[in-house]
């Protein structure tokens, strides 16, 4: 017997918690969502009136690089670690 047989493998991956379309403040001070590519892979990079901001494409899509996407179309997906809950990242669908 090994002394890694009373071991257990700690298996680490993400959950979603929620998923919800934008709200109607976002969605007054988005200009444009145009998809590009990131350090991420795939991102959908919002023009805003206040800022830019890029979020990852969740992997269930499979976007174009400079496609634009309507933002009545976009979900914010929020997912958290399964082994610390407070960490939580964001990621889009349309």
């Amino acid at each position: 017997m090994s002394i890694f047989s009373n071991y257990k493998t700690l298996e680490a991956y993400w959950k979603v918690e929620s998923t919800r379309p934008l709200t109607k403040d976002e969605k007054e001070i988005i200009l444009s969502a145009k998809v590009i590519l990131s350090e991420f892979g795939y991102s959908l990079r919002f023009l805003t009136t206040e800022e830019t901001v890029k979020i990852p494409i969740s992997t269930n899509i499979s976007p174009k690089v400079g496609d634009l996407v309507d933002i009545n179309d976009i979900r914010i997906i929020t997912l958290y670690a399964n082994w610390d809950p407070t960490i939580k990242i964001y990621r889009v669908e349309f």
